[in-house]
């Protein structure tokens, strides 16, 4: 079986898109045997820290993303969201 890694997962720290607590997400990951797991919180990175020691100490690969808004120049109502 292919093993499989969650690369777009917002936390506890997206606010308005998430519930998800990082400890969960991590413990998870690691029963799941995921070899990696990325969290991409919208507009911030303050779950950072605690995620990447809390993956790296129970053997999980961390990845550290953000998801920012876009500013649309034609409509400043629609701005775009891009995964970074």
């Amino acid at each position: 079986m292919t093993p499989f890694a969650h690369l777009r997962l917002h936390t506890e720290y997206s606010v308005t898109d998430s519930i998800v607590r990082i400890d969960e997400a991590v413990t998870r990951a690691q029963a799941d045997r995921m070899p990696a797991l990325a969290i991409t919180d919208l507009g911030n990175l303050f779950g950072a820290v605690k995620f990447f020691q809390m993956a790296r100490g129970r053997g999980v690969q961390p990845v550290i993303g953000c998801e920012v808004w876009v500013e649309n120049d034609k409509n400043r109502d629609q701005p775009s969201r891009i995964l970074l």
